[in-house]
Order: structure tokens, then C-alpha cells, then sequence
């Protein structure tokens, strides 16, 4: 089809040039592709033209042609980013939530925090019993694999309980994790079985409160305020 193209725009233009130079019909007739012998030699000029519209053509031809493969080649870059962005984003909060997590265990902890940290527990879930319940639930109503968190939201100033899907998904926009309870599977299933709850239960005779609280002091440190806010107004 596109060979068919091809010869019926090289046909039109031949037959244009051929109208321009009087005498020349017979010859637009050859360059067109007419080989019988009716057809007279086409003259110099209008052979001239026709070979080179064909070596334009050929040259437009292997220009889109050239096109099409940098097109492909920019798709699979874009492709391969895609990929490696997703797989940079899986590893790399992977290795900082279980980083997170050893430090925040130690054979000697468990009881309640205390401090500044105790009372922002309060101030936020009511009561620590209520914090603990809480974040057991998250922790425990994950659809498939995942992490409960204790996040601190700098802009609201406030400590949350947040989901995190995988590794890397549905963390609070700019959420510090403090605290954070591993509910993929290989966490607990080895001791266990389906029984998570029971894991995310004997946690709590392992938290490192001291570890929590200086997370907590360190992200209270964030100002995320935007100068020119209305918050920062009001503060003046």
C-alpha cells in the first residue's frame, strides 16, 4: 500500500513538471514509469527533477523512519525509568523501614514512653491505651503486605497512625515515620502462623521508647511553614 502511495504522488509530480515544459508529455510519461516503445526518452530537465524528487522522497522516507525509531527508543527509556523508579522507590523504603524498625526495638523495652512524647500521645489519641489500639488495628487491617506507623505530620504538628502499603505507598504527604510495625507476612509467620495479632501484640514488650521520643524531638524541629502564610501571620 505504501509502495502504491509512493508511485502515484512520484505519477502527479512528473505529470505537473511535464505540463510546465511544452513538448515534454511523452516524457513525463517515461519518468512516470512508461517503458514500451511508444514512450519516448523524457527529457534532460524533467528527468532531472523526477530523480530528484525521488531522492527527496527517499531522504523524507529514511527521515520518518529515523523519527519512528527515536520514538521507540525515548518509549523504552521512558519505560526503563518507569521501572527503575518503582523499584528505587520499593528497595530503598524497604531498607529504611526495617532500618526504622530494628532501632526501634530493644530486648529491655516495652511499658509507655514518658516526657514530651507521652503527652503528645495523649494530647492526639486521647489516652496512650487508645494510641495502642489504635495503631494495633492499622497494623492488623493491612489488605496484604504493609506497615502500621506512628507518623509525625510537621504542617498539622500533630502524631498520626498511618497504613503503608508495600513499602512506599499512602505515607502521609512529608510524614515522619517514629514508630513503625512491620505487617508483611515473614514478620510473624514463623512463630506465629495466620495468628498476626498476636505479633503485633507481643511488640509492645519491645518498643525502644527512648529511640521514639528523640525521633519525636528531632521532627518537631521541621518548620514547614511557607513565609507569607496565613499561620505564619499570626504568629507575628
Amino acid at each position: 500500500m505504501a509502495g502504491t502511495r509512493e508511485t502515484a504522488r512520484h505519477t502527479i509530480v512528473v505529470l505537473a513538471l511535464a505540463a510546465a515544459w511544452p513538448g515534454a508529455g511523452m516524457a513525463a510519461q517515461s519518468a512516470a514509469g512508461c517503458t514500451g516503445p511508444t514512450c519516448a526518452a523524457p527529457l534532460p530537465e524533467v528527468a532531472a527533477i523526477a530523480q530528484l524528487k525521488q531522492d527527496f522522497a527517499a531522504s523524507i522516507t529514511r527521515f520518518a523512519a529515523g523519527l519512528s525509531d527515536a520514538g521507540r527508543d525515548r518509549r523504552g527509556v521512558r519505560s526503563d525509568i518507569d521501572a527503575l523508579e518503582r523499584a528505587l522507590a520499593f528497595n530503598l523504603s524497604g531498607h529504611v523501614l526495617h532500618s526504622l524498625f530494628w532501632r526501634n526495638l530493644t530486648p529491655k523495652g516495652g511499658g509507655r514512653p514518658n516526657g514530651e512524647l507521652a503527652d503528645a500521645i495523649t494530647r492526639d489519641f486521647g489516652s496512650f491505651d487508645g494510641f495502642q489500639k489504635q495503631i494495633t488495628e492499622v497494623a492488623g487491617t493491612i489488605m496484604g503486605s504493609g506497615w502500621g506507623a506512628l507518623v509525625y505530620e510537621p504542617m498539622a504538628g500533630r502524631l498520626l497512625c498511618s497504613q503503608i502499603y508495600d513499602h512506599q505507598s499512602n505515607l502521609a504527604q512529608a510524614g515522619v515515620p517514629l514508630l513503625v510495625i512491620d505487617a508483611w507476612e515473614h514478620a510473624y509467620y514463623l512463630q506465629y502462623k495466620t495468628e498476626k495479632t498476636k505479633f503485633f501484640e507481643a511488640v509492645w514488650n519491645l518498643w525502644n521508647w527512648d529511640d521514639v521520643a528523640q525521633r519525636y524531638d528531632a521532627a518537631c524541629r521541621m518548620n514547614l511553614l511557607i513565609p507569607q502564610t496565613v499561620e505564619v501571620a499570626a504568629k507575628r
